[in-house]
């Protein structure tokens, strides 16, 4: 979710330089259901250029609200030079805020803070990168004559990351929005990804001011279309996310079942590549086209990348240099003569340390979730790969799916979920402290180092999969998968996984 968020401010800062003070807002909605408000506006200070926006989305996870916030200010000289910058997200109890200043020696100065912890650096600019005014004056420069391509080069204020733009004008369309219909122009903006793109739409004016916005998020489509305050500020409706990133399990797997290896067969969208991630206990082939089998296999050496210095090092998420962090795993790990017994220690402490009265708790970094003991299975995820760190254990934060026998009034089902992998005994072991236990129904999709924009990104692929069978472990020496008929494959033959472990 906040990757889409992060997409729809991105597009919403820009207005001609020089214009008055001007102001717009946008009604968000999941699949024609009301969600959220956009609201920006733009004005020229000491020949600046100063642009705000304030996004508010609000959905839910389990009938739990869930409210997510992003401000951004940005101000660039009338020429389109980056002077400063900030932005502010909220998505627990605790905000993460970024503010960049450029500096006499041509860098910007950074603060970034996340929780009670803040930390500064010097950044030198991107090459090439633009704040959202840059990319409006290029959308215009370059015209928007249909058949028109060219490429940008983004700089996202919250993420401090800049994202390659693949732009193609479409050309203009006639578009109904909220209480009035006009002609704008239809641009497709792609943004390459390591196993798929992610595809934006936009409809702008003449003067490149994005008034529509649509994009895919967990199988929803989300768009965001202007329209006047009263409109912009409706009361939101009911939209659980969990229950469209839900799959059915096609038949019961009981406990026992659930120890041993299985082989899980998922159709997915044909412009997607590979949404899985090969590990050292799970193996990804490709059947056809859009048909991909995942076997969760017993422990394989030297599949997936060992350890970095990012694997074990603190960071603004996994803060285990932090004295607190640090005191909870030593209390965690005690007496343990092993890396293997310091992870099972404290993934049964966290597993008791932590309450389940999380579900309104976006993404919350380790020392708020040490400090506050609230949240769902990510805050379990930060808080054991934190306290792992501080071990000296090299440890990732996984996102995936996990199986449950009922979730949010459903039999059977294959949930989004998050867990820890840690490198023990030369091998990623794998550690789940939000559930009774780890079993073979778990299906890593990314890993990272518990970084939200990147774990949101990880996971887009949910909402659009479909589990068509699950086959238990004594069938594993198959040669191919048993698809059901309309499955979408090309041939029965298959191929090694595409793409590989990526880290973040």
């Amino acid at each position: 979710m906040l990757a889409c968020v992060l997409a729809i401010s991105a597009w919403t800062q820009a207005r001609a330089a020089g214009s008055p003070p001007h102001e717009i807002w946008m009604t968000a909605t999941l699949d024609g259901r009301k969600v959220g408000y956009l609201h920006y506006q733009r004005s020229t200070v000491a020949d600046n250029v100063v642009t705000d926006s304030t996004l508010r989305i609000r959905i839910a996870r389990t009938d739990k609200p869930l409210d997510i916030f992003n401000t951004v200010r940005e101000v660039v000289s009338e020429s389109g030079v980056p002077l400063s910058f900030a932005s502010t997200t909220g998505m627990s109890d605790e905000s993460s805020r970024v503010a960049g200043k450029r500096n006499g020696q041509g860098g910007y100065d950074l603060s970034i803070t996340v929780g009670p912890r803040t930390r500064t650096q010097t950044m030198a600019w991107p090459d090439g990168a633009l704040l959202y005014e840059g990319v409006r004056r290029a959308i215009v420069a370059h015209g928007l004559h249909p058949g028109t391509r060219y490429e940008l080069s983004r700089f996202d204020v919250s993420s401090q990351t800049v994202s390659r733009l693949d732009m193609h004008v479409i050309g203009p369309e006639q578009v109904d929005l909220p209480g009035a219909s006009r002609e704008l122009v239809h641009i497709r903006q792609v943004r390459p990804g390591i196993r798929s793109d992610a595809v934006t739409d936009l409809w702008v004016d003449r003067q490149g001011d994005v008034l529509k916005l649509a994009l895919p998020m967990l199988g929803f489509r989300l768009e965001l279309l202007a329209c006047d305050r009263n409109c912009a500020l409706q009361p939101d409706q009911n939209v659980d996310v969990l229950k469209q990133a839900m799959l059915m399990v096609p038949r019961p797997l009981p406990q026992l079942l659930r120890e041993q290896p299985l082989r899980f067969t998922f159709r997915v969208p044909s412009h997607r590549d590979n949404p899985f991630l090969d590990t050292d206990l799970q193996k990804v082939q490709r059947f056809g086209r859009n048909v991909w089998v995942v076997d969760t296999v017993p422990i394989r050496k030297g599949i997936a990348q060992n350890p970095t210095s990012a694997d074990i090092a603190s960071n603004d998420w996994l803060q285990s240099d932090a004295a607190p962090i640090r005191a909870l795993a030593r209390k965690a790990a005690g007496a343990a003569s092993s890396n293997a017994q310091r992870m099972l220690r404290m993934t049964r402490f966290v597993r008791s340390y932590m309450t389940r009265e999380g579900a309104s708790v976006g993404y919350a970094s380790a020392l708020e979730a040490l400090r506050t003991r609230r949240g769902d299975c990510t805050e379990y995820a930060v808080l054991l790969a934190a306290m792992a760190r501080a071990e000296g254990i090299p440890a990732r934060v996984v996102t995936g799916l996990a199986y449950a026998g009922h979730y949010n009034g459903q039999d059977g089902v294959l949930v989004p979920h998050t867990w820890v992998q840690a490198w023990v005994n030369g091998a990623w072991q794998e550690y789940d402290a939000a559930l009774p236990r780890y079993d073979r129904t778990h299906i890593a999709m990314a890993t990272g180092n518990g970084d939200p924009w990147k774990y949101f990104s990880g996971i887009q692929a949910l909402g659009s999969l479909k589990l068509l069978d699950v086959v238990p472990g004594d069938r594993l020496g198959d040669s191919r998968p048993m698809l059901p008929s309309g499955s979408g494959t090309a041939n029965g033959s298959a191929s090694g996984s595409q793409g590989g472990t990526q880290g973040f």
